[in-house]
């Protein structure tokens, strides 16, 4: 009978001390503001733009709005919804009453709206002879450099300062146009604009490189509890492979117990990946409940500080 106790006293002992809570550290990368300091994680976007009666603009303004809308995209915002108006004389596009009104037309929690482009001087070299070309419309190349800028206006609903922040910006562009050598200056300007929306496409991702977001290499802790239940591990597994919402679901199956501790345990984890997501208001409820149910002390607070500074 005393062999019996020995031996049973230390695996008692070994099952007390495998319910305490470890924790479990990751180096990993924190979506930070976009350079141009507006947030768009979590929120829905919707990109417009504006067209002159003529449509002499369109082609380039609806392309480089898609080029800006397909980089937001791969940045991780989902379904940038698109729409095309018609500039009409004395409207004030760059006013906040117009920009609420796209937001709520569109439904969205920010709206980007470019403007017509205003384009500069165009330069015409004279033709000078291709030997690649083959076909007579292919003997003769113009170079052409056209300059032009671009206004964007873009409100965030969400953002406690509700105004209209404008930016613009210049490039030129250039071309090399094949022709017979005969051609007229209009007519090789024509050609141009109608070749024009491969450009205006990739203006539209350099444009986008100011809103897409920054990353920043950080420390993230988390909880599980050893020997217990497989959802602890798992959970930070897919927090490593940055699967957010799967880690999230994972640990949601722990909250059923009634230990507190280990309720607030799964809670803070769950907290802190739904800031790694960008959803801050969700991981601050999160991150309440947690500190209600037994706060987990300094975890608790780094993740506060955190979220202090992306709500504040």
């Amino acid at each position: 009978m005393r062999n019996l106790i020995y031996l049973t006293i230390p695996a008692i002992m070994l099952a007390l001390s495998s319910c305490s809570i470890e924790t479990y550290t990751l180096g990993l990368e924190a979506r930070q503001p976009s350079k141009s300091g507006v947030n768009l994680v979590g929120k829905t976007v919707a990109v417009a733009y504006l067209a002159s009666p003529s449509g002499v603009d369109t082609v380039f303004n609806s392309n480089i709005s898609d080029g800006f809308a397909q980089a937001l995209e791969e940045d991780g915002t989902p379904e940038i919804l698109q729409y095309r108006l018609v500039k009409l004389p004395g409207g004030e596009y760059a006013s906040r009453d117009s920009l609420v009104n796209l937001i709520m037309d569109t439904e969205c929690d920010v709206v980007f709206l470019f403007d017509t482009p205003t384009f500069g001087t165009p330069t015409v070299s004279e033709p000078k002879p291709n030997s690649a070309g083959k076909k007579e419309d292919e003997k003769y190349v113009y170079n052409v450099s056209m300059p032009y800028e671009v206004k964007l206006y873009a409100y965030d609903s969400m953002n406690k300062a509700d105004t209209v922040r404008s930016f613009h910006g210049k490039d030129t562009f250039s071309a090399h146009i094949l022709g017979r050598g005969d051609e007229s200056r209009g007519q090789i300007l024509g050609r141009v604009m109608k070749d024009i929306s491969g450009a205006a496409t990739m203006a539209g991702k350099n444009v986008a490189e100011s809103f897409v977001s920054t990353w920043k290499p950080e420390a993230f802790t988390f909880t599980f509890m050893d020997n217990l239940e497989k959802e602890w591990l798992e959970g930070i597994e897919h927090v490593a492979a940055s699967e957010w919402g799967k880690a999230i679901s994972t640990w949601e199956k722990l909250l059923g117990t009634k230990s507190v501790r280990k309720r607030s345990a799964a809670e803070y984890n769950i907290a802190n990946a739904c800031y790694l997501a960008g959803e801050y208001e969700l991981a601050s409820k999160w991150l309440a409940l947690s500190d209600k149910d037994s706060k987990m002390s300094s975890l608790s607070d780094v993740l506060h500080k955190r979220l202090q500074e992306k709500l504040r």
